[in-house]
């Protein structure tokens, strides 16, 4: 879903000359490479499900995969 809106950002700048939807697409690919950072570091260390760095890492997954 986020390429969806990542193209239509693209488009839409390249179009009307918007480099605020350039920016906002910019920063959504930021974001899911620091999320995705996080589910690596997650893949690597074994953490308590209870613990709160455990919710982290599920957000952080659950996020990539497009869940709330």
């Amino acid at each position: 879903m986020s390429s969806d809106i990542k193209t239509w950002l693209r488009e839409a700048a390249s179009r009307h000359n918007n480099y605020r939807c350039d920016e906002a697409a910019d920063r959504i690919e930021a974001l899911e490479r620091a999320l995705r950072k996080v589910k690596e570091l997650s893949d690597m260390r074994s953490t308590h499900p209870m613990s709160s760095e455990a919710d982290y890492f599920r957000i952080a997954r659950a996020a990539l995969e497009g869940k709330e």
